[in-house]
Formats: structure tokens, sequence, C-alpha cells
């Protein structure tokens, strides 16, 4: 009823919107009919409606007042985040304190015992300070405490003490169940993979010579990085303060000359091959950039 009652000519409405940028609100009001009438002539005429984002830009750019208003809420905003911040830093700060005081220690040597001797995880640790684990990873980074990857973690719930252990998945299944499991388990690990070679989400996985390696050199108070990327390469070890790289080489996957004989290749496996051609190319680089 509202279209038929009013009537606008394109150019009329192509004026209004268009080159002097006014609302659909803005002309509503001034030829005092409701807005969805002039929405409704504009669809007609096919001429397309601003988005939501497009008519805030011409509102902040037409309206000071609005502008200045929104200005100091965001401003508003920030600084109450600033001040709320403030206050759980020293709420937290204080705890640390209170926790210092009553282990007789700082807060770096109690990290040191929970996380490294006594290998809790960060979350028993949170609920040891009763903080949150973001908390206690942003302790530990601050107490440059190495966090372990995760998959350290996962493999340390696979010992005797897990109630599953030694048991198969037909036991726990049955056959049927145990099979599909299987079967499944198989597309994920697969699927898996395929989306770690594309994010280069290196490794899979953490030798036990790298597990050693990272406590040996933790103790000795280094400073490293574990996993560290140049260029095209992953390195098991960096200390770049001294440019230094600590590569974790296993005897059969990376070919020990000590066991294999690397003159003679038709010997190796083909991953051997590849793995001595790419250790070359890779200690070349490093070398060439100043790495040791």
């Amino acid at each position: 009823m509202g279209v038929q009652k009013y009537f606008f000519s394109k150019e009329e409405l192509y004026e209004l919107y268009i080159n002097q940028k006014k609302s659909t609100r803005k002309i509503a009001s001034e030829l005092q009919i409701p807005k969805t009438t002039i929405e409704l002539h504009l669809k007609r005429l096919g001429i397309p409606l601003r988005t939501k984002s497009e008519s805030m830009k011409e509102r902040m750019k037409r309206d000071v007042d609005w502008n200045k208003n929104l200005i100091k809420a965001r401003y508003d905003i920030k600084n109450y985040a600033e001040i709320y911040r403030q206050i759980h830093r020293k709420r937290r700060q204080n705890k640390i304190q209170e926790i210092e005081k009553q282990q007789g220690q700082s807060i770096k040597d109690i990290l040191n015992k929970l996380y490294l001797d006594q290998k809790m995880s960060i979350g028993k640790i949170g609920k040891f300070f009763g903080f949150g684990n973001r908390t206690v990873s942003r302790l530990l980074k601050g107490n440059n405490i190495q966090i372990k990857p995760r998959t350290w973690y996962i493999s340390s719930l696979k010992g005797e003490t897990h109630p599953l252990y030694g048991k198969t998945w037909e036991e726990i299944y049955g056959e049927e169940k145990a099979k599909t499991r299987r079967k499944s388990m198989s597309i994920w690990a697969r699927e898996s993979i395929i989306e770690r070679i594309k994010n280069r989400k290196f490794p899979f996985f953490h030798t036990k010579i790298e597990e050693i390696m990272f406590y040996e050199m933790y103790k000795r108070d280094f400073f490293f990085k574990f996993q560290y990327r140049i260029n095209n390469f992953v390195c098991d070890f960096a200390l770049p303060n001294s440019k230094i790289i600590v590569e974790c080489d296993g005897d059969f996957w990376h070919a020990n000359p000590k066991i294999y004989d690397r003159n003679d290749l038709g010997k190796l496996s083909k991953i051997q091959q590849e793995k001595i051609v790419r250790d070359q190319r890779k200690d070349e680089f490093l070398k060439k950039n100043g790495w040791v």
C-alpha cells in the first residue's frame, strides 16, 4: 500500500540517496513517510542499498557529534580495560608473593620443581597456584622456562598407571567396533599428516634423544629454542644468542657414518639417502649464514 501511495522517479531517489549520500532514514524524515517505503522504492527502481558498513562510514563522515561520542566510548572502554588488567595484575603478583613466602622459594624455583622435576602438567600447576593455564604458561615463559611440546604430556598419560594400559581395542570395544575404530583412526591419521605437511607443523613426534637433550640443556641454564625454523629448515635446538645449532640425529634415519658406509649409497635405504643429501644442504646453508 505504501509503495502505491507515494511515487518517486529513479532520478529523484538517485540524487538523494547516491549523490547526496543521504540515508533512507534521513530521506524518510524529510518527506515524512516511513523508512521502509523508501527502501521498497529503491529496490523497485534497482538502486542498490548500502551495506551496514558503508552506511556507518557515511554517518561518521557527516555526523561530527555522533563520531565524537563513538571515539569517546571507545576510549572509555579501552581505559576501563587497562584499569581492569592492572587490578588483576596486582592481585596475581600479590598471590605469587604469598606462594613464594609459603614455599620459601622464588617462583622460578617452584616452577622448575613442579614442571621439570615432578613433571606436572600446566593444568595441575594451575590448580596448585589457583591460576588459569594461560597465566601459568606466561609465568613459565617469563621465567625463561621452555614449555614442553604437548605431545610429551600426551605420551606421559600412556604409562602403567593408565587404566587402559596394556589392553587392546578388541578387549575394550569388541571385535566389530575395534575394526571400525581402526579404520576411522587410519583415515584421521592420514588427514592429520596431510594437514601438518600443508601448515608446516613439524615434527610429528619427538625422539628420546631430543627429550634428554631438552632437559640437559635446561639444567645448564642455556637459553635455547626448540624446533627452531631457519628459512626452509627446522633445527632440533638453536641457541640464538651464540648462533649454535644442536641436531639430534638417530643412527638409522641419518645413517650414522660409524655404523653405515656412506660411500656405498646402494646399500642404504631410500630414506637414508634422502636424509644424507638434505642434512648436507642444511649444514651448508647454516654455516654459510654464520651458524655453528
